[in-house]
């Protein structure tokens, strides 16, 4: 009894959330190497500045830290510059009150391109990640980091 009160309790307390990528240019030439330089350049949309120091803060959590992190943060390999082209913060208490229902989603688009050591471009994706309802909401920086999380797996993919 004890273990479905808790199962329903997580249930209830998650944000309903979900990511998705888009290939726009598939990396061009095989590039295999474990150098990426992070480079957020200005999104095309306003954006918070905690929003941005946040999104900072999670790149280099997901390519450069954990367990699964095969990358190391120097220059002379793939340059990786990404800037947002889509910010909805949406609204949290509508998320709340209103859950599936609403229409106070969080959604964040990022545009990510990837340069040779060379400078050429050798690809470009964009990947969402979106906060639905949920008991307390949802916050958006869980938007942000499904996005990010897309673009890690990218290239974590493509640059092997």
């Amino acid at each position: 009894m004890k273990t479905i009160f808790v199962a329903v309790m997580a249930i209830a307390l998650a944000a309903c959330g979900k990511s998705s990528m888009v290939v726009l240019q598939p990396v061009s030439h095989p590039v295999s190497t474990n150098v990426v330089q992070l480079v957020y350049e200005n999104s095309t949309v306003g954006v918070p500045d905690d929003a941005v120091a946040r999104t900072k803060q999670y790149m280099d959590e997901e390519f450069f830290t954990g367990d699964d992190a095969i990358f190391r943060n120097a220059e002379g390999g793939v340059t990786i510059r990404y800037g947002y082209i889509g910010f909805e913060e949406g609204s949290r208490v509508g998320r709340y009150f209103l859950g599936a229902l609403g229409n106070d989603d969080a959604k964040m688009v990022l545009r990510a391109q990837f340069f040779d050591a060379q400078g050429n471009k050798i690809g470009e994706i964009q990947s969402e990640g979106t906060i639905g309802g949920g008991f307390f909401g949802g916050s958006s920086n869980s938007a942000i980091r499904r996005a990010v999380r897309e673009v890690a797996s990218y290239a974590r993919a493509a640059l092997r």
